[in-house]
């Protein structure tokens, strides 16, 4: 039966040869766009979805600041760099925190070893538990040790070749000039590269190509409420219903706000967002 269906067709194609040729093009401009189409909804619809842990991963969002004059609505992904240790220290609900931020004003920063120079702009300062909490490939380094203490860096395979090309990158020394966000601090630092991890995928909102160690800010513990400067994320408990536990948070804003530290701002409330949602939204303030 195969076999007449062909021999029919090619009798058509002989007999119109010029619409047999506009059907077959039609056909084919159909099947790749439906194709592609396909290709990119998979492609958007599966972002941050490598994360191991991403069923209990959300990123804490900033939905509305309670000011002494009035309230304001927000759409941020940011909140105060002190919330994070805040909230590990008085919600049992959370097994780990995780903290992006710059305290740095540099769009691009540039590395320097050895006479080559790179420009990054996608660098930010990190804490520790990095590669506990989101799923990295640390393919050189040690992932317990690689952001414990100042001046630590790990950076991406693809920043790794672009400064030292085929040679290792473990312990190389980088120096680069971050003019700090808090007045009268030094703006030379001389990194050690501690870890290399495989290029992140594209569909992650997480990009990065270097993460410093967030001790290497010499002005970590002083970063305060007023200023909504990191990007933080909370590793909840099996079990722990983030609707239930997001409304919380203020709390902290309650128990250690001070208002002669901060006289305008009286609290925030926040929501979680799960990690593999996070590009679907539409952010007004963000870090990553």
């Amino acid at each position: 039966m195969l076999k007449n269906y062909l021999l029919i067709a090619w009798r058509n194609i002989r007999r119109q040869p010029l619409y047999s040729i506009f059907n077959i093009m039609g056909l084919a401009v159909g099947i790749s766009a439906s194709l592609f189409i396909l290709l990119y909804l998979h492609f958007e619809l599966n972002y941050d979805e490598f994360h191991s842990q991403k069923d209990r991963l959300f990123r804490v969002q900033t939905d509305e600041l309670k000011m002494r004059s009035r309230d304001l609505q927000v759409s941020w992904t940011t909140v105060p760099r002190n919330f994070a240790a805040l909230a590990r220290q008085d919600f049992p609900e959370i097994e780990a925190t995780l903290s992006f931020h710059q305290f740095f004003s540099e769009g691009e920063v540039k590395f320097v070893h050895e006479g080559k120079t790179t420009s990054e702009s996608a660098v930010y300062a990190v804490d520790s538990n990095l590669l506990q909490v989101l799923t990295y490939d640390l393919i050189a380094g040690n992932p317990r040790e690689a952001l414990s203490g100042p001046n630590k860096m790990i950076v991406s395979e693809s920043l790794a070749k672009r400064l030292f090309g085929n040679a290792s990158a473990l312990g190389e020394i980088v120096s680069t000039r971050l003019s700090h966000t808090f007045p009268d601090t030094d703006n030379n630092y001389a990194l050690e590269i501690t870890g290399v991890f495989k290029d992140l995928p594209a569909n992650t909102h997480l990009t990065a190509e270097a993460l410093l160690s967030a001790e290497t800010d010499p002005h970590l513990n002083d970063h305060y409420f007023n200023r909504f400067n990191a990007s933080t994320y909370l590793l909840l408990h099996p079990g722990v219903d983030p609707a239930n536990f997001a409304p919380k948070l203020t709390g902290l804003y309650e128990r250690y706000l001070d208002p002669e530290r901060e006289p305008v701002m009286v609290s925030a409330k926040h929501s979680l967002l799960p990690v593999s949602y996070t590009h679907l939204t539409l952010p007004t303030k963000r870090i990553v």
